[in-house]
């Protein structure tokens, strides 16, 4: 039912006189500047709305009331909004210029005013319905938080038939805007009724969309009183950046005349405009849904053109735009809706006037046809989410074969190019038809070849995934489906949205999310050659050769050759080198030998003899790698070839069912069952009726075992594709994958993961290092395609590396450093030009354009270096990630003047308390970096208490006076943080209580006193909303671990998350003085100044031995440094956070792990280790060590010594030589049962996932879904 509420001009004087009646003095003003309030859309600089569908959105505690209060650039006599709460419906709200109190609860506040409130508004209607907000008044208590937008966005661009117009609610109500509301995302609309994409004037619009769409004014700008021109729009400012694009455009173009030709070039001029902004997101073209007619028919425009404009795109390279066919989306009933028969739609008056519901052109969707329009294009993403959500990936198609030929009638044509689809069409006959035993047996053999390199058997051997005879069944039985499903159904990408919902069937893409390695058919052809009743034609073999790449290139497998023959060349040289004899190559081959014969009877010796011949089969370099005696001498064993021949062609008889009904698919797909297999019954049903009579009979005779009886031990209820043989783990991983295919493309077959996970858990890809003479400095480095491999262990190094993925410690929630006075200045002063999104920064010979939405990057000249400060929170490459800041409370020693947040002597109320008291570069500088990592913490605390609280009368030395003991303050201080949209993650009581100077901002605070006012702040922040700030005690030396921050503990033990350290008396290793006594409490080192020793080496040997490696060892949560520093310090920080970054969004941080050192040299390495577990069960875990090698002067003298270094992970073995520096790598591995207690499901996400806690908890919008395109946006 639509729902409008609001007040007619007669009313808006009186309804604004007694809303400023009522207003309290107390309520909460927000200026049109706050940068809390979340703006979206087109506003000028007034600010005032343009095209339809612009707002902004807050979020609100404690809200009870709240005004807008508007310009006079707002639409007389009223201007007509959506107001949204909580994410709730849309209720149309009339507004006018003046004060305008929102009626929240007819909107639908209900209940406590406790807790957060999410208010959106939209100026909705699709003309002259501009808003022009001059301030926002809330209630008494309400307190304004940052808004979290979606993690998706899209942007519309399009006329009236995506601006809602003639509907009641205008865009709230159109296509777009459902789009956006169902798939929880942002979404920007600029569309206007009556504008073309050329720029002409059209139906009162002085520009097109080709021309306004860059303008921040709609084109009704010019019938706007006082607004007669137009502003380029800054695109910076749309946050979040769009992730999709979607134009549907041209029927004004056709109604004005313009010729196709001119609305083509047009349209590719226009895209390449847009690929200036949105240079990889996906770009969606719709085609007209047309005009329907009352006898059925429909009239379309520009027929052809959409695809010409596409075509023309994919040609110049853009693979990443898309057409989407809208024929048949919109009907006459979805334009027109008839009250009675003696109304028609030619009543357009009448219509309007008496049933304003009632549309007066078959031109315009009904609200019933825009939810039908919404729901059609929300499948196009549905079916992508759904298969990225449930199978992995699937992704598009490289675009390499994009002119499209036809089969050549000449079959023998050898230079024909075929499309993936035509070559899947050419060897699912030769496959299942022609020569469906030779292929089947073609396969087996290839198996064998895969299990005769001894860096794969001896994994499958260890593992004992092919140990059994039960597992080798299943195995192949997954491996028949999978390949079958591959090869029998429509090879379609189901990311192309050109294709309509009914046209996919899923299942070979999702058999191809499934498989983590390329199964390379050209051994087949081969075989074909020596062994079949015939050769495969040449057209046959480039069928293989496309399919078979086609399949790679979606698995995003990379350096794929481009001919079969530089195929067979590698492959020989590959199986030259590796395929060698081992000990594992003969178990792993012996137990798939017995498999595939145990189906053949023992009786006349047949078994042994058939054992014999297929090892008769096998070419001399597999069979002597696998150890295997001679088999079957002699004719006709020693040429084969005839032998194969003379056997009998078998029937074709396919794995995969291809008929299921088009409805099914539509649905989640049924369970499955195959229709063959082997003696196991994998996946077959239970027998019945007549069945069940024959199975029984064949059993009284001795013909079937009980053993092999289908049943649930053999799956009898069916199969799901991707519950098929565990092989999904290494999908995201595509250098392993690329490195896999480089192994094994020669083969027929390459190994499911589920058999040989532990290999791909093995490879070493990514190293960043800081070497002692600069040559790298935080440099990264990609070993792709040459990864330091784990193989089977051997000799140890000099020095030998252990790691205990078994024994894990605490999180690691990240590096970083204090945020005083005089740096947050610095950073400021370094900005001189800014604007939303970009800032510039100037140093001494350095200039650098910085966009803050992709890093923070702070350039100094430090020593003849550049010092890159990165606050990005991503595993990416020369990312440091640094997550934690420190700030003090007023004054410290690096600030210009002495100040507290109230220094007004005795006003124990605190009523002059101002939070602004800072200089304004702090909260800016924190901003900043916040708007780039949402995970930041920022840890709070005083160098001293306001001068009035102390016996020295000032900030400099002294004591509390006893009658001052109380925790006001403080609590003051984190609401001050919070209302400039900061909420602590910490509150420090004192910085370093046992020190007072009478020279900078100090404080003696004795044990008991700290006890004292962190138990009472504890209770102040518990019943304000803050009882997920944590309170952090000692913050001072190590000298006296053993003592303070222990008393403190048995005094206050429940008001403290932990204590924190510094490093200017005493040593690393006194940390586990407090740890020992208190092992749950949480430790932190949070000080140590920029400069240590006497040079550059010396400063990062020491920082990492004792800070970044060492606090780290000895259970610190956090590392950080004085000051933002301008040395090594930055590097050592940069190498220590890249191991502990989240590999998720949102995911857990690195967790401390198992590690020791030995070897002759060991002593020349000092060693951190950690895991970084993941979201997804199925998702491998990441593996990190950061290694200094500080063997410098071994001898005496200077002589830096890189160290031959082994791994030991899992029982197996890498090499690495560290140089002289600090070294960070990575690999990945799988949860095991070893480690599964210490999967994610045990993390403590209070902290991993830190969300500023408030009295009602945090209101969060539901997460927007991913839809990847594979344009390298979302991972």
């Amino acid at each position: 039912m639509l729902r409008v509420i609001g007040l007619s001009s007669t009313f808006a004087f009186f309804a604004t006189a007694l809303a400023s009646l009522a207003a309290s003095p107390d309520e909460l003003i927000i200026q049109n500047d706050d940068p809390l309030i979340f703006f979206h859309g087109r506003w000028d600089s007034s600010p005032g709305t343009w095209w339809a569908g612009t707002g902004f959105k807050l979020n609100v505690q404690n809200l009870t009331a709240m005004t807008l209060n508007l310009g006079t650039h707002t639409s007389a006599p009223l201007a007509s909004v959506g107001v949204s709460l909580n994410y709730g419906p849309f209720v149309t709200v009339n507004v006018s210029s003046g004060s305008n109190v929102l009626p929240l609860d007819s909107i639908g506040l209900s209940g406590s005013s406790e807790g957060n409130t999410v208010v959106r508004i939209n100026s909705w209607n699709w003309e002259q319905n501009r808003v022009n907000l001059e301030s926002i008044a809330l209630n008494s208590g309400a307190e304004l938080l940052p808004y979290t937008p979606s993690n998706l966005a899209f942007q519309f661009i399009g006329d009236s038939l995506s601006a809602g117009q003639y509907l009641p609610q205008g865009v709230d109500q159109a296509w777009t805007f459902l789009t956006g509301e169902a798939f929880k995302a942002e979404h920007l609309i600029n569309a206007q009724p009556g504008i073309a994409l050329t720029d002409i004037v059209s139906y009162e619009n002085q520009h097109g969309m080709s021309f306004q769409f860059f303008q921040t004014e709609d084109s009704g700008y010019s019938t706007s009183p006082d607004h007669d021109y137009t502003t380029p729009w800054n695109f910076s400012r749309d946050i979040p950046v769009p992730d999709v694009v979607v134009i549907y455009l041209g029927a004004n173009d056709n109604g004005q005349n313009v010729p196709a030709d001119e609305f083509v070039q047009t349209y590719l001029t226009f895209l390449a405009n847009l690929r200036t902004i949105y240079v990889d997101q996906p770009i969606l073209i719709f085609t007209p849904w047309g005009w329907p007619q009352p006898d059925g028919t429909v009239g379309y425009y520009y027929q052809g053109s959409y695809q010409e404009v596409v075509n023309s795109r994919h040609s110049s390279g853009d693979q990443n735009t898309f057409l989407v066919d809208t024929t048949g989306w919109v009907s006459y009933e979805d334009v027109c809706i008839f009250p009675s028969p003696l109304v028609s739609c030619t009543n357009t008056a009448c219509f309007w006037l008496l049933f304003p519901q009632i549309f007066p052109d078959n031109l315009h969707p009904t609200i019933a046809g825009h939810q039908k329009i919404a729901g059609l294009f929300e499948t196009w993403f549905q079916r992508v989410r759904e298969l990225e959500r449930k199978f992995g990936k699937t992704p598009r198609r490289s675009g390499k074969e994009s002119d499209r030929q036809h089969i050549c009638a000449v079959m023998g044509r050898p230079d024909v190019k075929l499309t993936p689809e035509e070559a899947q069409k050419i060897l699912s006959v030769t496959t299942n038809l022609d020569m469906p035993g030779l292929m089947e047996l073609s396969l087996t053999f290839a198996i064998f070849k895969t299990f005769a390199i001894p860096s794969i058997s001896e994994i499958l051997a260890k593992s004992q995934q092919l140990g059994t005879p039960k597992n080798v069944s299943k195995r192949f039985a997954d491996t028949g489906i999978l390949i079958s499903t591959w090869l029998n159904c429509p090879c379609v990408d189901v990311s192309r949205i050109d294709l309509k919902p009914e046209e996919v069937d899923p299942r070979g893409a999702i058999a191809i999310a499934r498989v983590n390695w390329l199964h390379s058919r050209w051994p087949t052809i081969r075989w074909a050659k020596a062994y079949g009743w015939r050769e495969l034609l040449p057209i046959e073999q480039e069928a293989y050769f496309v399919y078979w790449k086609e399949i790679g290139e979606r698995m995003n497998i990379k350096d794929i050759p481009e001919t079969m023959q530089e195929l067979y060349e590698w492959a020989e040289n590959y199986e030259e080198l590796n395929m060698v004899p081992a000990a594992s190559n003969y178990e792993v081959g012996i137990n798939t030998l017995n498999d595939i014969v145990r189906t053949t009877t023992e009786m006349f010796g047949l078994r042994d003899f058939v054992h014999k011949m297929i090892i008769s089969l096998l070419q001399d370099r597999v069979r002597n790698a696998f150890m295997f005696a001679q088999g079957l001498g002699g004719p006709p064993f020693s040429e084969p070839a005839p032998f194969i021949r003379c056997l009998p062609r078998i029937t074709p008889h396919l794995y995969t069912q291809i008929d299921i009904p088009a409805d099914e698919l539509k649905k989640d797909l049924p369970r499955q069952h195959p229709m063959r297999s082997g003696k196991e019954p994998w996946y077959k049903p239970e027998r019945a009726g007549l069945g069940l009579l024959v199975q029984a009979a064949l059993l009284k005779v001795g013909m079937l075992e009980e053993e092999f009886v289908p049943g649930m031990k053999y799956k009898s209820d069916g199969y799901r594709l991707e519950e098929l043989t565990n092989i999904f783990l290494v999908r995201r991983l595509p250098n392993l994958r690329c490195f896999f295919l480089r192994l094994n493309m020669r083969f027929q077959f390459i190994l499911l993961l589920g058999s040989i996970h532990a290999v791909g858990s093995q490879q070493i890809y990514d190293i960043w290092a800081t070497t002692w003479n600069r040559d790298q400095l935080f440099t990264y480095t990609n070993l792709y395609p040459n990864p330091i491999n784990f193989v089977s262990p051997g000799p140890i190094g000099s020095a030998d590396i252990v790691v205990d993925d078994g024994s894990t410690y605490q999180s690691i929630w990240g590096f970083g450093a204090s945020l005083t006075d005089s740096s947050a200045q610095l950073l400021a002063n370094l900005k001189v030009e800014q604007f939303s999104g970009l800032k510039i920064l100037r140093t001494t010979g350095v200039s650098l354009v910085i966009p803050f939405h992709v890093k923070l990057e702070v350039s100094l000249c430090v020593n003849e270096s550049v010092l890159i400060v990165d606050f990005i929170a991503t595993d990416g490459a020369n990312a440091a990630g640094l997550s934690y800041l420190r700030v003090p409370l007023g004054a410290s020693d690096f600030s210009a003047d002495l100040y507290s947040y109230d220094d007004t002597n005795s006003d124990t109320s605190f009523n002059n308390f101002n939070i602004n008291a800072a200089p304004s570069s702090v909260f800016e500088i924190i901003k900043d970096i916040q708007s780039i990592n949402n995970l930041l913490r920022v840890h709070i605390l005083p160098w001293s208490p306001p001068g009035w609280m102390k016996t020295s009368g000032t900030m400099d030395g002294g004591n509390f006076k006893s009658q001052y003991l109380n925790a006001n303050y403080l609590l003051k201080c984190v609401q001050g943080f919070s209302s400039n949209g900061i909420t602590p993650y910490a509150v420090g009581i004192q910085n370093e209580p046992e020190n007072s100077n009478p020279t900078y901002p100090t404080a003696l605070l004795p044990v008991s006193q700290e006890a004292q006012i962190g138990t009472a702040l504890r209770t102040l922040l518990n019943n304000n909303g803050f009882s997920g700030v944590k309170i952090i005690g000692y913050e001072h030396n190590w000298d006296d671990a053993a003592n303070y921050p222990v008393q403190l503990m048995q005094q206050a033990e429940n008001a403290f998350a932990g204590v924190s350290f510094h490093c200017y008396a005493g040593s690393v290793d006194e940390q586990n003085d407090f740890h020992t006594q208190y092992p749950q409490k949480e430790i932190y080192f949070t000080e140590c100044s920029g400069t240590i020793g006497s040079d550059w080496w010396s400063d990062i040997k020491w920082y990492m031995d004792n800070l970044f490696i060492g606090a780290i060892t000895y259970n610190a949560h956090a590392g950080l440094m004085w000051n933002f520093a301008l040395d090594g310090s930055g590097y050592s920080m940069a190498q220590a956070s890249k191991a502990i970054l989240p590999k998720d969004v949102g995911g857990p941080w690195g967790k401390r792990i198992g590690v020791s050192v030995g070897g002759s040299i060991g002593w020349g390495l000092i060693v951190g280790a950690y895991v970084t577990e993941r979201l997804s069960s199925t998702d491998w875990n990441r593996y990190s060590l950061v290694v200094l090698n500080w063997a410098d002067n071994s001898t005496g003298t200077w002589n830096p010594q890189a160290i031959r270094t082994t791994i030991e992970f899992r029982g197996m073995q890498a090499t690495y030589t560290f140089p002289v520096g600090v070294t960070t790598l990575w690999w990945y591995a799988p949860v095991t049962s070893a480690t599964a207690q210490n999967t994610t499901q045990n993390v403590d996400y209070a902290d991993d996932q830190f969300v500023a806690e408030t009295n009602g908890g945090p209101v969060k919008q539901p997460e927007g879904g991913y839809l990847d395109f594979h344009n390298g946006r979302r991972a």
